[in-house]
């Protein structure tokens, strides 16, 4: 009998991990298709020799360690598990070495026109609105792209977040009206579509952030040569989607918002998560009249 590695991956998978959300299961075997199964996949297990899959996960050094750790732990849990069946003779999970992840830069805060950039723009195209989602309830990409229309309650005026991540992260929170009139006049299902009217895979995700990032840097006056946009970059270069969810988190924090309840409306498991990752305040956040009034008046604090 033949065992395959996408065959084995998909077996232990249904078996093993029924603890994960379909969204999740989507999200890892993405990865593990893209970095392992597209060269390796149909390969008996019983051929691979630990080199050749180390070889193979070796190409994903410096690539984001949330990625490398779901295919990682992946190709271990499919090796061990087809020991512990009979299927191989010795365990070589042991053999595969966890590539080096590239160091994250710290996610800074968008600036105020960053922010109205991405607000204003993210209201012109159905396949934008998920950028909303993000920036002003906080979601995940994989969240935000995720809302259908029937996740609106517009007489509470909340929305249902589906999370994946954690326990805490499947939520109800409350949507500001701007989101709340589009999801009014959009029909059921999946609030943003691509443009051919699906609902946007994964793959389709990082095209469509391209094309969104390109309409910011037009809308906050960048020049373009030939259908690419060209320095200076208005927009910044450096901001992902992700940055939009930190934005939300911080705009909490710049109001005043408890911890505790930013941490709930994030989906976070903890309040630690909240202060080390999400509140990238910025100099503009710094220099602010209400910060000079509280330092001018120090002394009087201690009298």
């Amino acid at each position: 009998m033949r065992y395959d590695l996408r065959s084995l991956y998909e077996y232990y998978v249904d078996i093993y991990r029924t603890e994960r959300s379909d969204q999740v299961k989507r999200n890892y075997k993405y990865n593990f298709e893209k970095y392992v199964l597209r060269f390796i996949g149909e390969e008996d297990i019983r051929t691979l020799l630990p080199s050749v899959v180390n070889v193979i996960v070796g190409d994903m050094t410096g690539k984001g360690q949330t990625t490398i750790n779901s295919v990682y732990n992946d190709l271990v849990f499919i090796f061990r598990n087809a020991y512990m069946d009979g299927i191989l003779d010795k365990d070589v999970s042991k053999a595969i070495r966890k590539p080096k992840a590239k160091k994250d830069k710290p996610r800074r805060a968008l600036t105020s026109k960053e922010r109205e950039a991405v607000i204003s723009v993210a209201q012109t195209k159905r396949k934008y609105y998920a950028y909303l989602l993000m920036i002003l309830c906080g979601c995940r990409p994989s969240e935000a792209f995720d809302v259908e229309t029937e996740d609106f309650d517009f007489e509470k005026e909340t929305v249902h977040i589906r999370g994946t991540k954690t326990a805490t992260s499947d939520r109800v929170i409350p949507c500001p009206r701007i989101i709340l009139s589009i999801a009014e006049k959009s029909p059921y299902g999946p609030l943003t579509v691509s443009e051919t009217g699906l609902k946007v895979s994964k793959e389709c995700q990082v095209r469509i952030w391209k094309s969104f990032w390109t309409d910011c840097h037009k809308y906050l006056g960048g020049s373009m040569y030939r259908n690419a946009p060209r320095e200076p970059y208005p927009f910044g270069k450096d901001l992902t989607a992700y940055n939009l969810r930190h934005e939300y988190c911080t705009e909490l924090a710049r109001k005043g918002i408890d911890i505790r309840i930013t941490q709930r409306l994030m989906g976070h498991a903890s309040p630690e998560m909240t202060l080390r990752v999400y509140t990238n305040l910025n100099q503009e956040d710094l220099d602010t009249e209400d910060v000079r009034r509280v330092i001018n008046n120090l002394h009087h604090l201690q009298d």
